[in-house]
């Protein structure tokens, strides 16, 4: 071949290819802005469950074992019945002795009722509660 041809080859090679390199990169580098025709904003609501829970503590009533209070009645009725028999002579003594135990067992009753109320347990619970994050 003629040294030349090979010459011109190359340097027309090499000219095309820069020709070919400057005109891509100005196609690349196009400018950095552009004009906005239209904007829709973007949103996305998600929901996540999520459970929250604390100990409480909370206060009870004990359980009963005598709901009818027959203990606080008889022994109330027994001591009022000797207190009343205290009382009086002859039939007055058999009508006070009626009346302290009937007073007693009521007054026995009432007394059991009120300690009974009283007696609380306290226990601690665990209360949970279902809540819904948005975000």
């Amino acid at each position: 071949m003629n040294k030349a041809l090979v010459v011109g080859l190359v340097a027309g090679a090499a000219v095309a290819a820069r020709a070919g390199a400057i005109a891509g990169y100005k196609h690349l580098s196009a400018p950095d802005y552009a004009r906005v025709v239209d904007v829709k904003p973007v949103e996305k609501t998600i929901r996540t469950p999520r459970q929250e829970c604390h100990d409480e503590s909370v206060t009870q009533q004990a359980p009963v074992k005598d709901r009818k209070q027959v203990t606080g009645s008889v022994i109330g009725a027994v001591i009022g019945g000797v207190v009343g028999h205290q009382i009086g002579d002859g039939d007055g003594k058999k009508i006070a002795t009626a009346a302290g135990a009937a007073a007693g067992g009521y007054a026995g009753n009432r007394v059991q009722k009120r300690v009974q109320d009283g007696r609380t347990v306290t226990t601690t619970e665990q209360r949970c509660r279902r809540s819904t994050i948005r975000t």
